[in-house]
């Protein structure tokens, strides 16, 4: 059975309470750092063939301390991207409290497109297509095939695509 490790990027230098969306300039801090040592410690007796990850700089630098580690290489695919929040990237949360738009699609009663960003379905759509095709077309991930920065609602997608279980851990 394949393996498929979707890994979150470690911990960022960045304002607490700021939906950073795709805000440029958010780089791993020393914790950061550390976590995704410690991932690539934890995944050094896994077979890997290729870390995948989004362009974001603090997903790139998570996958970056993996590849190393691991001696694999990196592969960037825009589509592993996470939702395009547009106008409200770098929004705080206190912010976006008082948007009723933010609200509904926050409460899931939205499937409209986000201001100046994407839909939900879009951005599912857009992950889930990285899958079928490009630089993971294969028809299985090998085994230990790693994702750096996507995002829990691309998660979803990808988890009703392949029909795996999700629960909360």
């Amino acid at each position: 059975m394949a393996l498929i490790a979707l890994v979150r990027h470690g911990a960022v230098n960045a304002p607490s309470g700021v939906l950073w969306g795709h805000s440029p300039g958010l780089h791993l801090s020393e914790a950061g750092i550390a976590q995704a040592y410690a991932l690539a410690k934890r995944f050094e007796t896994e077979p890997a063939e290729t870390i995948w990850t989004s362009p974001l700089e603090r997903a790139r630098e998570t996958a970056a301390i993996l590849a190393r580690r691991l001696n694999r290489p990196v592969e960037v695919d825009q589509r592993l991207n996470e939702i395009d929040y547009g106008v409200w990237s770098g929004c705080s949360f206190a912010e976006l409290a008082v948007d009723s738009t933010w609200d509904a699609f926050h409460c899931g009663k939205c499937r409209d497109r986000i201001p100046g960003g994407e839909a939900l379905a879009q951005a599912q759509h857009r992950m889930l297509s990285s899958r079928k095709s490009g630089p993971t077309r294969r028809a299985q991930f090998s085994r230990g095939d790693y994702s750096c920065g996507v995002d829990k609602v691309n998660l979803g997608g990808l988890a009703r695509y392949q029909r795996i279980p999700t629960h909360a851990a």
